[in-house]
């Protein structure tokens, strides 16, 4: 489902996406995806990213993406943050390794 976010997140709640994924770099993956589908012109596409016009693109390739849901991660200054697991999966991969090792 794409998202119909009209305003940025909140970035005190990850509960309030609606489906939408945060881009840390989002030019870089824009780039990657324009040498991936040619039909995708970066410079073109930049430009209406930088405008901030809503605008959807449709690259003729389909690109696979992993998302990586992290609850418990180590910063580069070795603090380790959390985050409650708002969608239980933490709980979901407790049971598969729970059933795999027994």
């Amino acid at each position: 489902m794409p998202c119909r976010c009209t305003t940025p997140l909140p970035k005190h709640s990850r509960a309030y996406s609606h489906g939408c994924i945060r881009l840390a770099r989002p030019v870089d993956l824009l780039e990657k995806f324009s040498k991936i589908d040619t039909s995708i012109d970066f410079d073109e596409a930049k430009k209406i990213l930088d405008s901030d016009v809503h605008t959807r693109l449709y690259p003729k390739k389909q690109v696979p993406i992993d998302t990586v849901y992290l609850t418990i991660w180590v910063t580069r200054n070795g603090m380790v943050e959390f985050r409650e697991d708002l969608y239980g999966y933490d709980t979901l991969q407790l049971a598969c390794q729970k059933d795999h090792f027994q």
